[in-house]
């Protein structure tokens, strides 16, 4: 029997919440280690041990909101995933949310299905998204001066990380990865890891925006 997957909810709408939480403990994948109604609760909550491998993050609410909230979520926890779920999917928020780290972008009226797909996939090391947030993030990307160097050595990168790397752009998970290059899923999210440092981003599409926009695989 699969072990469950770790959970953490941040959502400020009561109702919501307890609806996300009934249907993931429904599944019986998912253990909800935390549920929370607002950012400013997250940090306590992983100081104390209780680090799930997902959390669920909404955008809006009171006192500390899901862009400030991932932020000091990425930088004090990496390997922690996090997944927005929010109703806004202007381009500016997408943008937001990825560059402060965010993993994946989901929008709340997205069928339960979705959701639960999207946190396997964030597992997995994958960068799940709503279709049309995908599109606008991809976009914005493609419009912003992400980085200002086409030399790679520049980066030092090592053999592995760029071969770890090639397979992040073309959208392998991290067992994909791992099983292609005879390493442990542990030893992939390593690389992963001092790859985003190197390239001082927070999630795949900034790093794989990195790799094509300077031509590195063709």
């Amino acid at each position: 029997m699969n072990e469950k997957i770790n959970v953490g909810i941040v959502e400020d709408n009561e109702e919501l919440r307890k609806n996300l939480k009934h249907i993931l403990e429904l599944l019986g994948e998912f253990h909800i280690i935390f549920s929370l109604d607002d950012g400013s609760k997250v940090m306590d909550c992983l100081k104390q041990g209780k680090i799930p491998e997902v959390i669920l993050m909404d955008l809006e609410m009171p006192v500390q909101d899901g862009i400030q909230t991932t932020r000091l979520v990425k930088e004090n926890f990496p390997d922690v995933k996090v997944l927005i779920h929010t109703v806004f999917d202007d381009k500016s928020r997408v943008f937001d949310a990825l560059r402060n780290g965010a993993d994946g972008y989901l929008l709340k009226g997205e069928k339960p299905r979705k959701m639960l797909e999207s946190i396997l996939q964030i597992k997995e090391g994958r960068l799940p998204m709503s279709p049309n947030i995908a599109s606008k993030a991809l976009a914005f990307f493609k419009e912003s001066d992400i980085s200002q160097t086409t030399k790679i050595e520049e980066y030092k990168l090592t053999k592995r990380e760029m071969s770890v790397l090639e397979r992040l752009c073309l959208g392998s998970a991290y067992k994909q990865i791992a099983d292609e290059l005879f390493i442990s899923e542990r030893t992939v999210n390593s690389h992963v890891n001092n790859i985003y440092k190197k390239l001082r981003v927070n999630n795949a599409i900034s790093a794989s925006n990195i790799a094509s926009k300077n031509k590195w695989f063709q």
